[in-house]
């Protein structure tokens, strides 16, 4: 079980830790003071060296030593507070928005907006990773803010006072043809849920949507609406 070795060393183990979860198990209140407080650490020593070991200060006031993560580290410690669903320490997810890698900014997306519908909170930065930032290459951030745009407007809001921009920004970045073709298929289940209709509705993700007014498999009534509506 992970612990303090001699109230000096405290080893990490996140996927240890999310096994517990997984059964059941709520994660000890000095594990989750040191996951907070190397995740802190994390986003203050950007030019650490996965290995290298960092001082953190636990809630009652004791230093140790931890072990300082690796990317694949650091996403595993960010699914503990997603999993362990830590709502109070979301301020330490907020800070990984910034982090400018694609796969920890698209589950700190995931976790606040999708897990913890907090999306109206983050709506403008999730809007602005939707529209495409320069180190996103492969399109992993702006398809998880396209997604939770659609689960935003799915969830009650396509009615509310920012429904407009975010129909307008679906039904534009759908339209442009320069968009990336997988960005225009995450638009269109967005649009699709957005409509009304269940995920058992839409097409699979890995399936290969020719979009063409001649493909009747194709929603142009709903495409259409939006782009009318945006």
């Amino acid at each position: 079980m992970t612990g303090v070795e001699e109230d000096i060393f405290f080893q990490l183990d996140a996927e240890e830790i999310l096994n517990r979860i997984n059964s059941g198990e709520a994660p000890e209140e000095e594990e989750v003071e040191a996951i907070v407080a190397t995740l802190e650490l994390v986003r203050v020593e950007r030019d650490y060296v996965r290995g290298d070991t960092g001082t953190i200060t636990l809630g009652s006031g004791r230093q140790a030593q931890v072990r300082m993560p690796g990317v694949d580290e650091t996403y595993s410690l960010i699914k503990v507070m997603g999993r362990a669903n830590l709502k109070d320490q979301r301020g330490v997810l907020e800070s990984f928005l910034k982090h400018e890698d694609p796969l920890i900014v698209s589950l700190v997306i995931e976790i606040l907006c999708l897990n913890w519908e907090l999306t109206e909170d983050y709506l403008e930065q999730v809007v602005n990773f939707a529209l495409g930032v320069a180190w996103d290459e492969e399109y992993d951030v702006a398809d998880t803010a396209i997604r939770v745009l659609g689960e935003f407007l799915a969830g009650g809001e396509e009615s509310g006072p920012e429904a407009p921009q975010v129909k307008k920004l679906l039904s534009e970045l759908f339209e442009d043809k320069r968009s990336d073709h997988w960005i225009r298929q995450r638009c269109y289940f967005s649009m699709l849920r957005a409509s009304g209709k269940a995920w058992e509705e839409i097409p699979s993700e890995c399936s290969l949507i020719e979009f063409s007014r001649d493909n009747p498999e194709v929603q142009w009534s709903v495409i259409d609406q939006f782009k009318e509506l945006g």
